[in-house]
C-alpha cells in the first residue's frame, strides 16, 4: 500500500486571496479553485503512491504503475465547473478575467439568493419531491443555484459553456478522454442536481419557472447515464490524452484501465472505513464535518442534505447531513488569539474545564447545514469576559461544534433513522481532545479509524468494483478497507458524569441557534411557511388584495412551519398606508401586485405551541416584518432596513396576517409582558417607523419641529420627538379628528395648512420637519416650512409614486439636509418598552375595528378616511 499527496499551488481562491494568486477580484461569499491544481497534485500524488508502494516494507507485494487495475476518484462536491469543446476545457482557462468562469468550490455561498428562489418554486409544486428527498430545502452548495447565480450574473459565460460539470465527473472525463454528455456520477448527481432514478433531473418547467430561459441549462448538465461509484465511467485514456491534459502522473498505467464513477469524498468514507450497513453513521471530521448514514427505507427528514436511493452504497437509502464548519472555526479561533492549533489544544485540554467558563458557542459561522440549510447563518460566542483565556474560546468551539452534531443526531432519530454505532475518520477524529470532547456532549461511543484518508481509501474500494476484482462494495469494503495486523479502532467512551452538564448547555445551544436563523419566507398564495417540520391540516380564511380596490376573503390551506420557524394564530391586524397603496393603486411605484396576496404586517398573534427561548403556548408576540439576508453589504454594516433582498411580511409576493394562522421566522418574533394588549402590540411595527425615522435626525433641545401629516406614523412621530424636548412642536393635517389627536398627543398647536400655522412673525422656520402625508407636494411643504441649515426626514409615500415639481431654491438657498426613512432597523425591544413604561400611547389612535369577514369594508373606511379615521384594526381571531 502506497500513500501520495501533494498540495494545490493555488489552494482556495476568495476574496483574500484571488486577487495576489490570479488577478481575480471576488466578493465576500466567493470560493473558487484552479482546475490546473488538480490535475498537477493529482499526477504528483499518483506517483507519489506508486513509489511508496515499491519501497513498502510492511511485507506486501511492491507496486509498480502495470499492476494497478482500477482508478477510483473522491472529490469535493458540489464543485462546479464550466466547460467548453469535446475536451471540456475549463474556461477560466480562455476568459480567466471572468469570475463565473472558473470552478466555484464547494463552499462558495455566493447563490443563496438563487437557492430561495429555487426552493420557493419547488415547494409550490404538487410533488413534494424537494421535501422527500431533500428535506424541503435546496441548498445553496448545489449545482442549480450555482448555474442560476451564471445565468443571472453572466449570461456570456453561461451561453458559451458546452457543460456545467461537476469537478469530479470532470476529472474522470480528463483521465478517460471524454466531454460534455459523457456519463456522469449518480451519487454527485443525486445529492446536488437533484436527479433521481425514476424521475431523472428536474424538468424544464420547474426551472423556467424559477428564472424564464434557465432550462437552457439542461443540455449542460445532461449525461448518457448517470452511474453510481462502483460502476465503470469509462477507461483510462492513452498518453497523448493524458499528456495533453497534465495527467503525466498516470502515464505507466495500462491504457483502458476501468475507472470508477466518481463519489462524493465524504461518501467515499463509508467503505474506506469498512462500512456498508445500515445504522451506522459515519462521521468525516475536518474543516467541515459530514454525517452519513444508511438506512433501507427512505424517511422524510427535514433539513438533510439528500436521501438518495443507492446514492453511497448500491440497495440501500443514503442519507447525508453534516456541519458548514468545524475545522475552519478551530483555525479561526487561532487566527484570532494569535495561538497555533498545537498550542490551543494542549491549553484546551491542560487548562479549560467543561463549560469552558461559561464561553458557549452557536457553531453557525460559515452559515448551518444540516438542518437549517441556511448559508446566510451567522454565528455567535456567549458569555466573553475580559478574563476569557484562549484555551476557553477553543474549548468553546469544540463544545459548540459538538452540539451541532447533537442537534443531528436527535433529528434523524426523531424522525425514525436510529444511529445504533459512530464511526469517526478524518482530521479532526485524529485530535485526541476533540473527540473526547464530542463524545462528552452526544454521550456515545465514538470508534475512531485508524486510518487519515478514509475517503482515498474508500476511492480505492468503489475502483475495485469497477475492476470487477468484487462483486458488491461491501465485499470489497471488507476485503480492502480491514484493519492490517496489530491495528483496530479507537474506541472513545463518554465521561457519563457530564451528562447533565452538556444536555443544560444543548438546550441553550438549541435555543440560541433558533434565535440567529435567517429563513425563507413563501410568495403568492401559499401560506408563509413551507415544507412540514410540524403538521397542520384543514383550510383557514385569508383576506386576498387581488388588484386596485378588488378584496376578497377566500379559503387557503393552513399553514404548516418548517424547521425554525413559529406557528401563531393571529389576534388583532392594523391596516397600514403601505396596505392602502396596495389597496387603491395596486402597488407602490415598481412594487405592483402581480399576482393575489394577503395583506398584513402590523399585528398581534400568540404562540400556538411551547417555544424554547420565547415562551409557552399562549404566549403574546409581536413580529418584525422585515425578512433581511443578513450578508449583503447594507445588512453587514447593520442597515438591515436597507437589505436588497427583503423578504417583507404582507408585501406582495409574501403573504401577510390577514388569516387566523401564519407562520413566521422565529428570528423575527418578540415575546411582549403579559400586560400589554393584542391592539397595543399590533401598532409596535409603526412605532418602530417612528422610532427609526426621528432617529435619523433627532429634534435637539429648544428646537422647533413640525409634523406634516397627523395619521397614525405622524402621531407617533409626535410622541417619539417629545421625548427630546424640543421647544415646540406644529402639526400640520387637512382633518379635524386627526388634529384634534395630534392636540391629545401633546402638540403645541396645529393647523389645517401651512399657511394657518400660528407662530410669531419673526419665526423661521423649523429646525426639523417630519413629513408624514401622502401627498405628492410632500418635499415641497417640508422645504417651505424648514429653516435655513434645518432638516427634514420625508417618511411618507406619495400618491402615484410621484412627487410634483418645485422650485430648486426652496431647497438650494436654505441648504436643506433631507433624509428618506425606509421601514426600520433593529428598534422593536425599544417599541415594546415605549409601551410598555406608558411613554407612547398606541390604542387611543384606534377609530374603527372590523372582522376578518368585512375586510374590503375595512379598508375602503380606511382608504376614504370616513368619520376622521386614524387607525382601522382588524380582529382575525376572537382573542382581544
Amino acid at each position: 500500500v502506497g500513500e501520495g499527496q501533494s498540495r494545490y499551488k493555488h489552494g482556495q481562491l476568495t476574496k483574500a486571496t484571488a486577487r495576489s494568486a490570479v488577478n481575480l477580484s471576488l466578493g465576500e461569499k466567493w470560493a473558487l479553485q484552479h482546475p490546473r491544481d488538480w490535475v498537477v497534485s493529482a499526477s504528483a500524488a499518483v506517483q507519489g503512491a506508486l513509489r511508496a508502494a515499491a519501497a513498502d516494507g510492511a511485507g506486501r507485494s511492491p507496486c509498480a504503475g502495470a499492476e494497478v487495475v482500477s482508478v477510483g476518484v473522491d472529490f469535493t462536491s458540489c464543485t462546479m465547473v464550466p466547460v467548453m469543446g469535446a475536451a471540456a476545457t475549463p474556461m477560466c482557462y480562455t476568459m480567466p478575467d471572468r469570475p463565473h468562469a472558473w470552478p466555484k468550490l464547494w463552499k462558495h455561498h455566493g447563490a443563496a439568493a438563487q437557492a430561495s428562489v429555487l426552493t420557493d418554486v419547488a415547494n409550490g409544486l404538487a410533488d413534494p419531491w424537494v421535501k422527500q428527498r431533500y428535506g424541503g430545502v435546496i441548498g445553496l452548495e448545489w449545482l442549480y443555484p450555482k448555474a442560476l447565480e451564471v445565468y443571472d450574473e453572466d449570461r456570456t459565460v453561461f451561453d458559451m459553456m458546452d457543460g456545467w460539470v461537476e469537478a469530479g465527473d470532470w476529472f474522470c472525463w480528463q483521465l478517460g478522454g471524454m466531454g460534455p454528455g459523457a456519463p456522469r456520477s449518480a451519487c454527485q448527481a443525486g445529492y446536488k442536481a437533484m436527479w433521481s432514478k425514476e424521475t431523472g433531473l428536474p424538468d424544464a418547467a420547474f426551472l423556467d419557472a424559477a428564472r424564464p430561459g434557465f432550462s437552457e441549462v439542461l443540455p449542460k448538465v445532461e449525461a448518457s447515464a448517470f452511474l453510481s461509484p462502483g460502476e465503470a465511467v469509462g477507461t483510462l485514456a492513452g498518453p497523448d490524452i493524458l499528456t495533453a491534459a497534465g495527467l503525466d502522473g498516470f502515464l505507466g498505467i495500462p491504457e483502458g484501465t476501468p475507472i470508477s464513477a466518481a463519489a462524493i469524498d465524504a461518501h467515499a468514507a463509508l467503505p474506506g472505513v469498512g462500512v456498508a450497513s445500515p445504522g451506522v453513521m459515519v462521521m468525516v471530521l475536518g474543516t467541515s464535518s459530514c454525517y452519513m448514514v444508511n438506512a433501507e427505507t427512505n424517511l422524510v427528514i427535514p433539513g438533510v442534505c439528500g436521501a438518495v436511493d443507492g446514492g453511497i452504497i448500491p440497495g440501500l437509502v443514503g442519507y447525508e447531513t453534516g456541519q458548514a464548519a468545524v475545522g475552519d472555526i478551530f483555525g479561526w479561533v487561532a487566527g484570532f488569539t494569535g495561538q497555533s492549533l498545537d498550542a490551543l489544544q494542549m491549553l484546551a485540554a491542560a487548562d479549560s474545564l467543561p463549560g469552558a467558563g461559561g464561553v458557549e458557542m452557536v457553531d453557525h459561522l460559515n452559515g448551518c447545514r444540516t438542518p437549517l440549510m441556511d448559508g446566510s447563518r451567522t454565528g455567535a460566542v456567549h458569555g466573553l469576559t475580559l478574563n476569557t483565556t484562549p484555551a476557553q474560546l477553543y474549548r468553546a468551539a469544540a463544545e459548540g461544534t459538538a452540539m451541532g452534531c447533537r442537534r443531528i443526531i436527535d433529528l434523524l432519530e426523531t424522525h425514525g433513522l436510529p444511529i445504533d454505532q459512530c464511526v469517526a475518520t478524518g482530521g479532526l477524529a485524529h485530535n485526541p481532545f476533540y473527540r473526547q470532547v464530542l463524545a462528552d456532549v452526544l454521550q456515545r461511543e465514538i470508534e475512531v479509524h485508524p486510518a487519515g484518508n478514509g475517503p482515498a481509501i474508500g476511492a480505492a474500494v468503489f475502483g475495485a468494483c469497477a475492476s470487477g476484482e468484487f462483486e458488491t462494495v461491501a465485499e470489497a469494503a471488507e476485503t480492502l478497507a480491514s484493519l492490517p495486523p496489530g491495528e483496530c479502532r479507537t474506541l472513545v467512551t463518554p465521561n457519563h458524569q457530564l451528562g447533565h452538564l452538556y444536555s443544560d448547555m444543548h438546550q441553550r445551544y438549541l435555543s440560541r441557534a433558533g434565535g440567529l436563523q435567517s429563513e425563507l419566507l413563501q410568495p403568492q398564495r401559499r401560506s408563509m411557511c413551507s415544507p412540514a417540520y410540524t403538521t397542520s391540516t384543514g383550510t383557514q380564511p385569508a383576506a386576498f388584495i387581488h388588484s386596485a380596490r378588488d378584496l376578497r376573503v377566500e379559503t387557503i390551506p393552513m399553514p404548516t412551519p418548517k424547521l425554525d420557524e413559529v406557528l401563531l394564530d393571529v389576534e388583532v391586524v392594523g391596516i397600514c398606508g403601505s396596505d392602502l397603496h396596495y389597496y387603491k393603486d395596486g402597488g407602490i411605484g415598481s412594487d405592483v401586485i402581480a399576482a393575489p396576496f394577503v395583506p398584513g404586517h402590523e399585528f398581534s398573534a400568540v404562540l400556538r405551541s411551547d417555544v424554547d427561548g420565547l415562551g409557552a403556548a399562549g404566549t403574546r408576540v409581536v413580529v418584525d416584518p422585515g425578512v433581511e439576508c443578513q450578508q449583503c453589504e447594507w445588512c453587514v454594516a447593520g442597515h438591515t432596513n436597507l437589505c436588497a433582498s427583503m423578504r417583507f411580511i404582507g408585501a406582495p409576493p409574501y403573504n401577510g396576517a390577514l388569516q387566523p394562522t401564519i407562520c413566521v421566522p422565529r428570528r423575527n418574533v418578540y415575546p411582549v409582558p403579559v400586560s400589554m394588549t393584542a391592539t397595543q402590540v399590533a401598532i409596535l411595527e409603526p412605532l418602530g417607523i417612528a422610532i427609526h425615522a426621528v432617529g435619523l435626525m433627532p429634534p435637539r433641545p429648544r428646537d422647533s419641529v413640525v409634523i406634516l401629516g397627523a395619521g397614525p406614523v405622524g402621531l407617533l412621530v409626535l410622541q417619539v420627538a417629545k421625548r427630546y424636548n424640543p421647544s415646540r412642536i406644529l402639526v400640520v393635517e387637512p382633518v379635524e379628528a386627526r388634529r384634534q389627536a395630534a392636540l391629545a398627543f401633546g402638540a403645541t398647536s396645529v393647523a389645517a395648512t401651512l399657511s394657518e400655522l400660528e407662530v410669531e412673525a419673526e419665526w423661521q422656520g423649523a429646525e426639523r420637519v417630519y413629513e408624514a402625508t401622502n401627498s405628492s407636494d410632500g418635499i415641497k411643504h417640508t422645504a417651505m416650512v424648514a429653516r435655513r441649515g434645518g432638516h427634514g426626514v420625508i417618511i411618507g409615500i406619495p400618491d402615484g409614486n410621484i412627487y410634483n415639481p418645485m422650485p430648486a431654491d426652496l431647497l438650494r438657498r436654505k441648504a436643506l439636509t433631507l433624509k428618506t426613512s425606509r421601514r426600520m432597523g433593529k428598534v422593536m425591544p425599544q417599541a415594546i418598552e415605549l409601551v410598555h413604561s406608558g411613554e407612547v400611547d398606541v390604542e387611543s389612535m384606534v377609530t374603527a375595528r372590523f372582522p376578518l369577514a368585512a375586510a374590503a369594508e375595512a379598508f375602503a373606511t380606511q382608504a376614504a378616511l370616513k368619520n376622521g379615521a386614524i387607525k382601522t384594526i382588524i380582529d382575525v381571531s376572537a382573542r382581544q
